[in-house]
């Protein structure tokens, strides 16, 4: 069984090394391609890196950067902030506080998922709701 982990393994780097060698030696990519990098010169090194293309910038999006994603960044810090008051409880109270924390995370993350990085009014609402009972929940465990 040990001959046939370490032969898996050997194989597995040896593909993954030619591979990888294959695609490194494969120069410059065209700048037809629409690829990340403008101009791209296969002869580009430290000194003279290649640029890369920024998106257009729209209103739109200047303005979900500015005013909805705060709302995600504050939630997340808050549960920073409770983590750590989270690992001076006991162990049984942390458990659970544990859970509610990555509970609340989880939903935070998933609802930013289905709305792009925004969290609604409504679902930012609920979620400090959330974050204030378990604000409560580890203070009456300390």
């Amino acid at each position: 069984m040990r001959s046939f982990i370490k032969t898996t393994v050997f194989s597995a780097l040896m593909l993954s090394t030619l591979v990888g060698g294959a695609f490194a030696a494969s120069g410059g990519i065209d700048d037809s391609s629409g690829d990340y990098y403008e101009g791209i010169d296969p002869h580009a090194d430290a000194l003279n890196p290649p640029i890369p293309r920024m998106a257009p910038m729209t209103t739109s999006s200047i303005h979900r950067t500015m005013a909805e994603r705060p709302r995600l960044t504050h939630v997340l810090s808050e549960l920073r902030v409770y983590d750590r008051r989270i690992n001076r409880l006991r162990p049984v109270a942390a458990n659970s506080a544990r859970h509610e924390e990555a509970d609340i995370r989880a939903q935070a993350m998933a609802v930013a998922d289905r709305h792009d990085g925004v969290i609604p009014g409504r679902n930012y609402q609920q979620l400090q709701r959330e974050i204030r009972k378990l604000d409560r929940d580890i203070v009456r465990s300390s």
